[in-house]
């Protein structure tokens, strides 16, 4: 670590936000939650735009959720987790919040494709294999203007080549590469990747329908 994340991480401690229970229970039980400056930008980002539907796409027990939540009182969050342990500390963590959260026990990619809602705010946080997978349906449950956030997309330098690939992990580097290659590229969405974190991409989607009225 920089002498400049060190400085920047330093100032971000001094800020009032997380649960620091659930930071030292992830931590000893090796559960992945959000980083700390991950997580400050989360929650700005929720408190800014308030979205009124969120979508997450990897509950664990229920850190983002929380912070999500409580960054804008008016939104409303479905979790998908597929792990049941997780599913049920997770509800623990949001009782506070009952009637602002919906709890799925599923397979995201079998919710995305017959989701019929749409989203104003998505967090992909699930397998990092499966980002690319996901991502056609994820666009299609986005409304005009959503913002679509992702997750762990530099894999600890792995992406950028910064540190040699674990061999077990080429096949989820690989389909990283092409996530990033698509979200960068694609029309419909206006998109930045920022290295705090594990790595952080931020999209806004733009319909097609618009572009091409536009147009």
């Amino acid at each position: 670590m920089n002498k400049t994340t060190e400085f920047i991480n330093y100032m971000i401690s001094k800020q009032k936000f997380g649960d620091s229970k659930l930071e030292d229970y992830a931590k000893e039980h090796y559960v992945p939650i959000v980083k700390r400056d991950t997580a400050n930008l989360l929650r700005i980002l929720v408190s800014a735009t308030k979205p009124k539907k969120i979508l997450e796409i990897g509950t664990a027990i229920g850190y983002s959720g929380k912070l999500m939540l409580q960054a804008s009182e008016d939104s409303f969050l479905t979790t998908l987790e597929i792990d049941y342990d997780r599913y049920v500390f997770a509800q623990k963590t949001l009782k506070k919040f009952a009637d602002r959260v919906e709890f799925h026990l599923c397979d995201a990619g079998d919710f995305l494709l017959n989701c019929d809602e749409k989203y104003d705010f998505v967090f992909l946080d699930g397998p990092k294999a499966q980002y690319l997978s996901y991502l056609p349906s994820i666009l299609n449950v986005l409304n005009d203007g959503a913002i679509f956030v992702a997750d762990n997309v530099l894999q600890e330098g792995m992406t950028a080549g910064e540190i040699p690939t674990k061999h077990k992990l080429e096949s989820t580097i690989e389909r990283m590469h092409k996530f990033l290659d698509i979200i960068c590229k694609s029309k419909e969405l206006q998109t930045t990747i920022l290295p705090i974190g594990d790595g952080l991409s931020i999209s806004i989607f733009k319909s097609s329908e618009k572009l091409t009225n536009k147009n």
